[in-house]
């Protein structure tokens, strides 16, 4: 049986190009563990069988993967051979996005002035904002209204990069919860997001919208949502 199995290991070795070294290999692999207290042979059947299914099962990833590609013709062809040992040569190197896996995003280093992170999901507090047009501004100027006891600075990021068409407009995010207004511009490099007192009982207006005292100035950095205060 020791003896079977090493034969078997060598054959899966041998034919695992073919995709079929697999099936030699398993048995092998099998045979050698029922020997492994029996004869010396069953180490080496189990070594090479083992080898041999790993071999298989690698060609069968790379195999599968050029069919999808090319099938079966090209697969045999001079150029699917070179493209074969090329995968398994560049397997390592693929970026992981190419491969389907997730990506974590790379964020510049914090700042030593940061004190929170604006990193929550505006979805979290309503996941369909009603955004309007304010008439009458001297820029494009939009209101959303939210009832939230939650600390909007953690959502304003996510709320831009939603909810912002263009780098130019200005939005007015009002809390009837606490009465307050952020007006929220985009400065380039970071938003600028300052904290009005609001009159929620009185109509929008786009000259009145942002009278309120100045509670707190912030700012969102783009490049990895630090809140830092004016």
């Amino acid at each position: 049986m020791a003896g079977i199995s090493l034969v078997m290991g060598i054959t899966g070795i041998l034919t695992s190009f073919l995709a079929i070294g697999v099936i030699p290999s398993a048995i092998g692999l099998v045979l050698g563990l029922a020997a492994k207290n029996k004869n010396s042979k069953s180490t080496a059947g189990i070594v090479t069988s083992a080898i041999g299914l790993i071999i298989s099962v690698i060609f069968i990833i790379v195999f599968s993967r050029l069919i999808k590609k090319g099938g079966v013709t090209d697969l045999l062809s001079k150029q699917g051979a070179q493209e074969a040992v090329g995968v398994i040569i560049n397997e390592y190197n693929t970026p992981p996005e190419e491969m389907g896996m997730p990506v974590e995003t790379e964020f510049n280093p914090h700042r030593e002035e940061a004190v929170l992170l604006s990193n929550k999901s505006f979805d979290m507090i309503t996941p369909e904002p009603e955004i309007k047009r304010l008439i009458g501004a001297g820029v494009d100027l939009y209101y959303c209204t939210v009832n939230t006891t939650e600390s909007l600075p953690e959502y304003i990021y996510s709320y831009y990069d939603k909810h912002f068409l263009t780098a130019d407009e200005k939005h007015a995010l009002i809390n009837t919860s606490d009465n307050t207004v952020s007006e929220i511009e985009c400065m380039g490099e970071y938003l600028r997001v300052a904290v009005h007192l609001y009159d929620s009982s009185s109509e929008i207006n786009a000259d009145t919208v942002f009278a309120g005292d100045t509670l707190q100035v912030y700012r969102v950095y783009i490049d990895n949502t630090d809140i830092v205060v004016e």
